[in-house]
Parts: C-alpha cells; sequence; structure tokens
C-alpha cells in the first residue's frame, strides 16, 4: 500500500523546493522516526495519487491516522470523520466550522476535543465506550493523551480505559506514547500512576522516554525516569547530542 504521511505527530514537514521559500508540505517518511528531530523526509510530487494538483489541499478520501509517536500516514483503507481529520491534520478553521453545526460527537471525537460535558454523556449512555476501538486502531483515551485534556483522560480511567492499550495498528502507541507526543507531562503522570509502562514500546521500540529526550520535555524526561524508565531499550536508534544526552 502506498502510504504518505507527516515527518511528526503535530506539525507537517518543512521543505523548500526551487520556486519558493520553505513551505509546510506532506512529505514520504523515510527514517520512521520517533520525532521531527529524527526524521529526514523527502519532497513529494506525486499529487495526483491523493486525487489533487495542490499539497495545501489534500482531498477527504486521502485520511491520517493518529494518534502516533512517530509519525501520521495516510492510510487510503481507512475512514475517520471529517471532524477526526481535519483534528490530526490540525486544520483549526475546519474543526470549528464542524462544531458550528453542533454535530453529536462520539466518544473519540469527544475524546479528542477534551469535551468532559459530552464524554460524561456517552459514557453514562453506554460504559464500554470507555474501552472501545475506533477504525483506524484507538481507543479514546489514545485520542484525550495526544488530542485532548487531562480531564478528558481522567474521565476515561475512572470509566475503566486501560491506561496500557496498545494500538490495533503498525504504530502500536499505548496511552503514555500518545501523552508524551501530546506534551503532556501532567497526562502522562497521571497514566503511570494508573499503571502505564514506562517502558512501552511503540513501533521499532521507541518509548515515551525517547519522545521526551528528542524533543526536550525535560520535566517529562525526569518523570519517567523517576518511575523507572530506562533509557538504554532503543539507545541503537536514537542519537542523543548536545543537551539531550545526559
Amino acid at each position: 500500500m502506498r502510504t504518505i504521511g507527516l515527518c511528526h505527530s503535530t506539525t507537517p514537514v518543512m521543505m523548500s523546493n526551487s520556486s519558493s521559500a520553505p513551505v509546510s508540505q506532506l512529505g514520504t517518511c523515510s527514517t520512521q522516526a520517533p520525532s521531527a528531530s529524527a526524521c529526514r523526509c523527502a519532497p513529494v510530487n506525486e499529487w495526483s495519487i491523493m486525487g489533487s494538483s495542490e499539497p495545501s489541499s489534500v482531498p477527504w478520501n486521502a485520511k491520517f491516522t493518529g494518534p502516533t509517536l512517530a509519525e501520521q500516514v495516510y492510510d487510503f483503507n481507512v475512514t475517520v470523520s471529517p471532524l477526526m481529520q481535519a483534528l490530526y491534520e490540525r486544520r483549526q478553521a475546519d474543526v470549528d466550522a464542524i462544531l458550528a453545526t453542533n454535530p453529536e460527537l462520539d466518544v473519540f471525537e469527544a475524546a479528542a476535543l477534551g469535551s468532559t460535558d459530552r464524554l460524561s454523556e456517552v459514557l453514562a449512555g453506554d460504559p464500554t465506550l470507555a474501552t472501545a476501538w475506533s477504525s483506524d486502531g484507538f481507543t479514546a483515551l489514545h485520542f484525550a493523551a495526544f488530542l485532548g485534556t487531562t480531564e478528558a483522560g481522567r474521565m476515561l480511567l475512572d470509566a475503566g480505559a486501560d491506561p496500557a492499550a496498545v494500538a490495533r495498528n503498525d504504530m502500536l502507541v499505548q496511552p503514555l506514547h500518545s501523552a508524551a507526543a501530546g506534551h503532556n507531562t501532567e497526562l502522562c503522570r497521571l497514566l503511570l500512576e494508573r499503571g502505564a509502562p514506562v517502558n512501552g514500546q511503540q513501533q521499532q521500540g521507541y518509548t515515551a522516554l525517547d519522545e521526551a529526550t528528542m524533543t526536550n520535555q525535560d520535566d517529562l524526561r525526569d518523570l519517567l525516569l523517576e518511575h523507572g524508565a530506562d533509557p538504554t531499550i532503543n539507545r541503537r536508534h536514537l542519537s542523543y547530542r548536545g543537551a539531550r544526552a545526559r
């Protein structure tokens, strides 16, 4: 399957071309590294395979999957809601436009938005949704950790969400990985208190500590080490340089 993706969980790759200054464009990830600092990507000019001639106009039939510590990829075999896709791609204007229509949020959308009122409502109606899986292989807790809020994550944990749930896709992320990628140290702390494996490994063996180290999240790095994180697990894949090598 042909995939096209973003280099990191939050922002597109910055690439330049001969006709313009560097711009945010999609690129093919050649390393599947855990962060932008470790990724090296090449530009993609074959926009026609996605049905679009303009890099800035990504069609709705090209679907992002997430949340991931490594990279978001287009998966042409997965369908997510327009709202979730806009959230994945950080298109806030589209998110706002969709929310202006007052849609009935499902558990994944409510978690991703940090909408605790709606989350409480849907969980009250069906408590099993705390452990349900999205079409692209994540739980609501993954979404709360990556895109939402600590309170949304707490609500899901209180409702029985699994802090060690492994994504049912190639990314293999656990909620702790997602919270680390979302720079949510508070939720990382809560997940650890609720039993999240501090040394849990996602795709290619990366851990939450790898993300904290590569993205200079010193508070998170210290927190993970205090909880027994092993800095040697994946060192063969990483280059600890400068301030990162402590």
